[in-house]
């Protein structure tokens, strides 16, 4: 089966240290063989909600393990140092493509990723290949906007949530859109550009589209990644990163009519 990846969000307590929360996550998935990569952090401008991006070899594994005992545990953990439940979301990204939130200790491609939520609703979600369609033409927003944006770096995943949430009221289908930049500035930059806003309607005008979110409590982010904890869980086995760790996680602004 395909890799699936779990995105959770963490609104901590003020007193907890959102390192401490990850690294003591880190422990408690220590055993999980199938994780491939734990990432996190934070969201820079409000600063006690954690983001974790937890890669799975395939989603009978986690399954299994939101089952077990051992996932239970670690609700009951992550729970204990939030103000309010966590959210957990699970998503196939095709082909798996998560590469673009890998910085690699401040030496990958992508410094920053821009991690986007667009909804869709109504009966033609119902259709066979809605998803396939939907997908190509969020390709299309991208080759577009990657014309002019000076600070892309050309990495990018498109990945879809395997169950439906809900968006104003409304059960919908949702795709997860991630896109790497060079830095949070290149791509507030971009955002305020006519070339930009020329490329919205590829979006707005896609069938069934019901808006996307524009508050990182509903999970319209971008992470700059520096280097992740002390420990980093690859492949079912420890890695070790050194260097300082950057909070670096910028809510986008309003940009424009629907989409936000």
């Amino acid at each position: 089966m395909a890799p699936i990846t779990q995105i959770l969000l963490l609104p901590l307590r003020v007193s907890v240290e959102a390192e401490n929360v990850a690294n003591e996550a880190v422990t408690m998935l220590r055993e999980q063989k199938s994780i491939r990569h734990f990432r996190w952090s934070m969201l820079l401008q409000e600063d006690n909600k954690l983001c974790i991006f937890v890669d799975w070899d395939e989603k009978s594994a986690l399954d299994r393990y939101i089952q077990s005992d051992a996932y239970q545990q670690l609700l009951q953990f992550m729970n204990s140092q939030t103000t309010e439940p966590i959210t957990s979301h699970n998503v196939a990204f095709g082909p798996y493509g998560t590469a673009v939130l890998d910085n690699k200790g401040g030496h990958g491609t992508s410094p920053v990723a821009e991690v986007l939520y667009m909804y869709f609703g109504g009966v033609q979600t119902e259709s066979e290949n809605f998803q396939d369609t939907a997908t190509t033409t969020v390709q299309q927003f991208l080759r577009k906007i990657g014309e002019t944006a000076t600070g892309m770096t050309g990495e990018s995943s498109i990945g879809w949530i395997l169950d439906e949430v809900e968006f104003k009221g409304e059960m919908c289908s949702a795709c997860v859109l991630v896109v790497g930049w060079q830095s949070v500035e290149s791509q507030l930059q971009f955002l305020a550009t006519e070339d930009f806003k020329s490329a919205l309607p590829i979006i707005a005008s896609m069938q069934g589209f019901r808006g996307a979110h524009k508050t990182c409590r509903e999970i319209a982010i971008t992470i700059e990644h520096g280097v992740f904890p002390s420990a980093l869980f690859i492949n079912g086995a420890e890695a070790r990163n050194g260097g300082e760790r950057r909070n670096v996680l910028e809510v986008m602004s309003q940009i424009a009519g629907r989409i936000f």
